[in-house]
């Protein structure tokens, strides 16, 4: 802008070509900022979803020990009851021949 000022109306069509380029210069950077601004939103949900996945990844594998523990009750109460139905029999069994 200064060069163009000092050649008079020669320099005329250089200083807007000036003035268009700092324009632009300013609207990049502006544009820069709101896609840093962007990117650190989608960062931040990244995180979260990570997070949750992460919680979720867990929560589901504590249920599953918990599914295991109970699958392990249920035979050993299928074992008694098979042992008190055995039991009942002899009784059973015991008792007519009295």
């Amino acid at each position: 802008a200064i060069e163009a000022a000092r050649a008079g109306d020669a320099g005329r069509g250089f200083a807007v070509v000036a003035d268009e380029v700092r324009a632009l210069a300013h609207r990049t950077q502006q544009s820069t900022q709101e896609i840093e601004q962007m990117i650190s939103g989608i960062q931040q949900g990244t995180d979260q979803a990570v997070s949750a996945m992460q919680n979720s990844n867990t929560r589901a594998r504590s249920t599953l020990d918990v599914a295991k523990a109970a699958g392990l009750a249920l035979e050993e109460i299928a074992t008694a009851i098979s042992q008190i139905n055995e039991r009942n029999l002899v009784i059973a069994s015991a008792s007519e021949e009295q």
